[in-house]
């Protein structure tokens, strides 16, 4: 912008585009404020009468690559045997769409999910 206020240059003035990364702000804020500041994230273990694993999450973003194997280390020290690994990802609905959300393998395009692994 000039001096006067007015624009000296600009490119795809008009176009819109999806916000960067700078609405995390805003997101995380509004989350604080409408879950709490003791809110905390859960993903539940159970072991079925057949002996499956059950994994229910709940869209914790912290699962990342590194937890999931502390936790795989953990459940192999405590739990010898079970037949299946059942994952549970119904806590969301299914088919959420974000509007300018693309179809890349980025994490920004990534769809909602209740277990979704994060590599760090």
């Amino acid at each position: 912008m000039g001096g006067g206020g007015n624009i000296l240059a600009a490119q795809h003035a008009r176009d819109r585009f999806v916000p960067a990364s700078t609405l995390k702000i805003l997101t995380a804020l509004t989350a604080l404020h409408c879950l709490g500041p003791g809110y905390r994230f859960r993903t539940e273990f159970f072991l079925t009468p057949a002996h499956d694993l059950l994994v229910k999450g709940y869209g914790d973003p912290f699962l990342i690559s590194e937890v999931w194997q502390d936790i795989a280390d953990h459940v192999a020290k405590k739990l010898h045997f079970f037949k299946n690994l059942l994952l549970d990802d119904t806590f969301f609905a299914a088919g959420i769409t974000i509007p300018g959300q693309g179809l890349s393998t980025n994490p920004y395009d990534a769809p909602p999910g209740a277990l979704c692994e994060i590599h760090a």
